[in-house]
């Protein structure tokens, strides 16, 4: 179970990460929606079997419409950790793929992700370093008008597990 914890906070985080990529190639009404700095407010779960705790994080969107990347590099907290986060989309056929930084051990995880509407639904899978244990991840991202919202969950072989629950805003 251990490994699993681990792994928790490392999807946590690439939920944060992810939670600033806006999807490229859709609509430039998204992309530009998204496009600069945001403060985010919400809980993070830093171990599967531990609370949610209060979480802080600010990011930077950049959108280069000459390559239809976007990138993302920002800040999160919670109570005695603090993470640099980094990230990146691009369009890929009729969905989006990317990658995130995954801060604990200095990789690059591989994203996948489709649109419904204003909401994206992503998935992405890393292992945990130390057993090789592997755990899947799902998030899903709201866009409203001048704000979006993120929800995270990793899925475990025993259970399904929500770490994050973020707000960003202008």
């Amino acid at each position: 179970m251990r490994a699993a914890q681990k792994l928790s906070a490392r999807i946590a985080l690439a939920s944060v990460v992810l939670l600033a990529l806006p999807t490229t190639g859709w609509s430039d009404s998204l992309l530009a929606s998204a496009n600069g700095d945001w403060t985010g407010n919400g809980s993070l779960r830093i171990s599967l079997d531990g609370a949610l705790e209060p979480a802080r994080c600010r990011v930077s969107n950049t959108y280069d419409a000459s390559t239809s990347q976007l990138s993302l590099s920002g800040r999160c907290a919670v109570p005695g950790q603090t993470w640099t986060i980094e990230g990146m989309l691009v369009p890929d056929g009729g969905g989006y793929s990317g990658q995130w930084r995954d801060p604990r051990n200095d990789t690059m995880v591989p994203l996948t992700g489709q649109r419904a509407g204003s909401q994206l639904s992503f998935t992405f899978a890393g292992d945990d370093p130390d057993t090789g244990e592997r755990l899947t991840g799902v998030l899903v991202w709201t866009f409203r008008q001048n704000q979006f919202s993120l929800e995270s969950y990793v899925q475990t072989p025993e259970r399904r597990v929500a770490v994050g629950e973020l707000v960003f805003d202008r």
